[in-house]
């Protein structure tokens, strides 16, 4: 039940997100723009040259679960990566559950460091740190495009379609929050998106209230009982 709810509400929420996404989009002035373009190219320079991307791949997988761990308050009890085949996180004082174990998939855990350095630097040095964002979040996206497959262990775990739609929506919210701060304007973000919900939540109900005289005339001439 938990979990049909949760689904149901990431699903509710993706118009109103994609509409705020569009707005902080258009809200790029272009000494951010070529940031993020840099930093998205530094990347790609650097997944074409580096001898062993999956490794890094491997540890940022772990990262995520570590740091999601970590946020349940569990205890770390073993960190392992290995060059070719994966790693592991061994954790105790909690259970594992759907944050923990679909962290590596959707939560861009390497881009919370240039976020936050990006309050606290001077105005000159701010692009710099919209730059290195955008290369986290291009990290994060790789490792999100390799390994978001239904037969992971982790997807598989929690389910295959729950795993699915829970991942997809939360990198569109992740996405979202991700670009506003890196903006500086998490607040107008999260203003727009408050009055996107709202909107389509009156036309929704609009919409049903115009639409239940229809299907009860229906119910009735089809003779099923109301």
């Amino acid at each position: 039940m938990l979990r049909a709810t949760l689904v149901t509400l990431l699903l509710a929420a993706q118009p109103a997100l994609l509409l705020t996404l569009r707005d902080v989009a258009l809200g790029i002035s272009d000494a951010d723009l070529i940031a993020i373009g840099a930093g998205l190219a530094c990347y790609v320079l650097f997944a074409l040259f580096s001898k062993n991307i999956q490794h890094w791949h491997f540890h940022v997988h772990e990262l995520n679960h570590m740091v999601a761990a970590l946020c349940c308050l569990a205890r770390i009890d073993e960190f392992h990566v290995s060059r070719e085949k994966g790693g592991y996180v061994s954790y105790s004082d909690v259970q594992a559950n759907a944050f923990i174990t679909l962290a590596p998939y959707w939560l861009p855990v390497l881009c919370i460091v240039p976020l936050g350095l990006r309050y606290v630097v001077h105005d000159s040095y701010v692009v710099w740190f919209i730059g290195l964002t955008a290369f986290a979040w291009a990290l994060h996206f790789d490792v999100f495009q390799r390994q978001t497959r239904c037969y992971q262990s982790d997807i598989k775990e929690q389910g295959p379609v729950f795993s699915i739609i829970s991942i997809f929506c939360l990198n569109l919210l992740a996405l979202t929050m991700v670009l506003a701060l890196a903006l500086g304007e998490p607040s107008r973000a999260a203003a727009q998106f408050g009055e996107y919900g709202l909107i389509l939540a009156q036309r929704s109900a609009g919409w049903a209230s115009d639409s239940l005289p229809v299907v009860l005339e229906w119910a009735r001439s089809a003779g099923v009982p109301i």
